[in-house]
This record gives C-alpha cells, sequence and structure tokens, in this order.
C-alpha cells in the first residue's frame, strides 16, 4: 500500500493530502535555498566590483602621480638647461594675446549693444507723449520750394521717433503754414484751446516771416505775451514743456531797409519770453549746427535756395538737433552775438536836420542780444537855428533804447579850424522821449564834426 502513497490520489481515487504537503515544503525549502545562493553570489559579485574600482583608482592615481611628478621633472629640466622662458614665454604672450583679443571682442560686443540700447532709450522720455509743432514755411511739410524741398525737419523727426521707437505711442501734430508770424501760433492755440485737447510738449518756430514783414517791435512783444498766455492751460493740465525756437540763421534780406528791426532782435524778444514764463528757448541763430550763413558754399548746401529755407540734406540734421533738446527738457541762454545794421539804414532817425548833419558813410550799429555798439558820425552845422543847450539829434527806435532808460556815450568833436578831437561831451539816449541828446551850447558857430560811440545795454 505504501506505493500508492507517493500520488496525489491513493489507490487512484482518494486524495493524498500527505504527500501533497510533503511536495510542497521540499519546494519552499529549495527556493530558500535558490535564494541564499543568490544572495551570496550577488555579494560576492559587489565585492568583486568594489575591489577592481579601488584597484582602477588606485591605478589612475599613481598614473596621475606619475604624470604630475615627470611634468615637474620636465619642467625642472628646462629651467635647469635655460629653455623654460625661452619656451614658456612664447606660448603665454600668445595666450595673453588670445585672451586680450577675446576680451576686445566681448567689449566691443557689450558697447555695440550698449549704443542700440541707449538710441533707443534716449527717446523713452516721449512714450505717450502728444507733441504740437507750430511753424512757418520751414516747418511746413506741404512746402516744396519751387520743387527744390522734398524733406521737412518736421518728417525727419516722425521718422528718427517711428523708426527707432515705434512702441512709445508718441503722436506729433504739425499744424505749420508757410508765411506765418507769431500772430499764427495766437490763432492756432486759440482754437485749439475751445477743445479738450491738450499738449504734452509744444514746439514753436516762428519769428522769421516778423523779420520780413516788419512786425512792430511793441506789437511782436504783445504778441508773444499772448502766445505765453494761450498756453498756460496746456501747462496747467499736463505740466507741458514749450520749447520756443528763435529764428534760425538766414542772410539778412531786411538788411538795407530804412527804419528795419534787426532779425536778432525778435530773436532776444524770444529769449526774454521764455525766461519771463520758464518756456525753453533754443537759440537757432547762435547753436544751430553745420549752417555759415556767412559762407557761399555753407549756405548753397544747407539752403535749399541759399537763403532761408532748409535743403533736404539739412532736414535730418535739425531734426535729431531739435530732439537733443526735447529728449532731454533742456533750453539755452542767448548768446552774445552781434547784427550790423548799416548806417544808409539810420538815416530816417536824424530828423534835427537843422543842427545836426548825420553822415550815413561813417556811422552804424552794431546790434546785439545783449548790448549794442553805436557809432554815430555827423556835423553839427554852421549857424543852425538852436544854438545853445541840450538838443535832441536822433530819434531812437525802441529796440535800440537801453536798460535804465539812460545810457551815456562819448562824443568826440572835432574842431574843422584846429583838426583835432580836444573836447568830450555827453551824449544819452533817454526812454520816455526816445531820444538822443547833444549839448550844443556854442559849437554851432564853428561847425564841428561829431563822433558819437558807446555801448548800450539790452533792455530786458
Amino acid at each position: 500500500m505504501g506505493l500508492w502513497n507517493k500520488f496525489p490520489f491513493t489507490n487512484f481515487h482518494e486524495v493524498n493530502t500527505d504527500w501533497i504537503i510533503s511536495e510542497v515544503k521540499n519546494a519552499l525549502n529549495r527556493m530558500d535555498t535558490l535564494e541564499d545562493k543568490t544572495e551570496a553570489d550577488l555579494l560576492a559579485l559587489a565585492k568583486q566590483i568594489v575591489g577592481i574600482q579601488e584597484d582602477v583608482d588606485g591605478k589612475l592615481n599613481n598614473i596621475d602621480a606619475t604624470i604630475a611628478q615627470k611634468a615637474a621633472e620636465e619642467v625642472q629640466r628646462l629651467v635647469n638647461e635655460g629653455r623654460f622662458d625661452e619656451l614658456i614665454t612664447p606660448a603665454l604672450e600668445q595666450l595673453s594675446k588670445d585672451l586680450q583679443d577675446k576680451i576686445d571682442s566681448a567689449t566691443t560686443v557689450s558697447n555695440k549693444a550698449l549704443v542700440n540700447t541707449n538710441k533707443i532709450q534716449y527717446l523713452n522720455t516721449l512714450a505717450n507723449k502728444n507733441i504740437l509743432i507750430i511753424g512757418d514755411s520751414n516747418s511746413d511739410e506741404s512746402y516744396t520750394g519751387s520743387g527744390k524741398i522734398t524733406k521737412h525737419w518736421t518728417t525727419e523727426l516722425k521718422n528718427i521717433i517711428n523708426s527707432k521707437a515705434s512702441g512709445n505711442s508718441t503722436t506729433i501734430v504739425n499744424n505749420s503754414k508757410a508765411g506765418s508770424k507769431m500772430t499764427h501760433a495766437i490763432d492756432t492755440l486759440t482754437a485749439i484751446n475751445k477743445t479738450t485737447t491738450r499738449y504734452d510738449i509744444i514746439i514753436i518756430m516762428l519769428g522769421t516771416n516778423d523779420y520780413g514783414g516788419m512786425t512792430d517791435y511793441a506789437q511782436f512783444r504783445t504778441n508773444l505775451a499772448s502766445v505765453a498766455g494761450l498756453l498756460q492751460p496746456h501747462v496747467t493740465a499736463k505740466g507741458c514743456q514749450v520749447y520756443m525756437v528763435s529764428p534760425p540763421k538766414r542772410s539778412l534780406a531786411q538788411r538795407d531797409v530804412p527804419n528795419h528791426i534787426p532779425l536778432v532782435v525778435y530773436a532776444r524778444e524770444i529769449a526774454n519770453t521764455c525766461k519771463q514764463w520758464g518756456f525753453h528757448f533754443i537759440d537757432a541763430w547762435c547753436k544751430i549746427p553745420e549752417l555759415n550763413v556767412e559762407n557761399t558754399e555753407s549756405r548753397n548746401k544747407w539752403l535749399a535756395d541759399g537763403s532761408l529755407h532748409f535743403s533736404d540734406v539739412f532736414a535730418p540734421i535739425y531734426a535729431e538737433w531739435i530732439l537733443s533738446y526735447i529728449t532731454s527738457e533742456k533750453g539755452d541762454d542767448i548768446g552774445d552775438y552781434y547784427e550790423e545794421y548799416r548806417g544808409a539804414c539810420m538815416t530816417p532817425m536824424f530828423s534835427n536836420t537843422n543842427n545836426f548833419e548825420y553822415d550815413a558813410t561813417r556811422s552804424s550799429i552794431k546790434v546785439g542780444s545783449k548790448k549794442h555798439f553805436i557809432s554815430v558820425n555827423g556835423k553839427l552845422k554852421q549857424g543852425g537855428g538852436d544854438t545853445t543847450g541840450i538838443q535832441p539829434i536822433m530819434n531812437v527806435p525802441a529796440w535800440l533804447v537801453g536798460a535804465g532808460n539812460i545810457a551815456v556815450l562819448d562824443a568826440m568833436w572835432t574842431s574843422y579850424s584846429r583838426g583835432a578831437a580836444v573836447e568830450k561831451a555827453a551824449v544819452f539816449i533817454n526812454n520816455p522821449g526816445k531820444k538822443m541828446y547833444a549839448d550844443i551850447t556854442g559849437n554851432t558857430s564853428t561847425g564841428k564834426t561829431y563822433t558819437i560811440t558807446g555801448n548800450v545795454e539790452v533792455s530786458p
């Protein structure tokens, strides 16, 4: 019967549980034995790997030490032979040169990046700003000068801003009209102020046609005061930065017109207005770039007509120049310069011909931005109607009257009989009467010639 207990069924029909349990135990024992053997084998393998790694590390360390030792020995040998500097110096010099080249290259790249950044960043002051330009033909984009002009500084200004800082949302409105005087600014601002529009920056470039049209001096000052008042709503609402540009350099078309008002006088009054109201004055007479009106070649290059209107090549230069002012919110003090007022233009000023004979060929005025230099020549007539006391000899125009109401000048007179300057007399300009006076007591009997010279400080 024992034979039959070795199978799942005894006698082939009863479950042999004893045998099944015995077989399961045997299988478990074999698995435990296999697991133990596997762990032992893995442990042995790990030890072998660690040993190999340690052996490799040791050999590598020995190699590194050997290389270092050999290198040191080689260097020492070169030193001992006196060849070290010979070999190492060129290598170090080349290394230094390569390093410097890389530094220079990096510096160049950095500088270019900085320049490009600055070219854009300086325009950030104009971000979201509304700009108004009020001017005459030099700013009027429809003015072509009989086809000679295709570019204007105003369009160039827009192009610069749009090309370099298109995302700044800067708006430029140009309300310029050829032939305009300062009254155009009054009309423009009056119309704008009736709306809700207010500007952050206003540029006014007028005065050239006031000179050309000989606007009365007192009226020009009144017009400037009106413009200043009309600008105040923009200053109050938006802190508007106002830039008033003096008439640019030009050939002086009125220089031979009798009793004209010099261009520098209009520039001076614009500067005075800016100083009084806190506006920015731009001195285009004194500081305009490149243009030299005294030089024919310069005039022909930078002025389309050789006289007044900006050429196409000058328009972008002028635009950059104006841009430098508005991005930095700066202005100028008026420069110290002069304009010649010829003697022939002064003739109408001498009305007292009964006592004084004016010599236009030897007279002139240097009309300055800060002071004037007067030189008057003439002769007290023999047998004149007025022979004693202080007599008027010149009607002084308002623009020439000095500060403090009175200017004392030197009056040198020469007797025809003696031929030399022997005395001095006081000559002065009196503001209320706008006259030049001279003491003629006893002088008319000998027909003395006067040379009257001196400086007149400009009235503020």
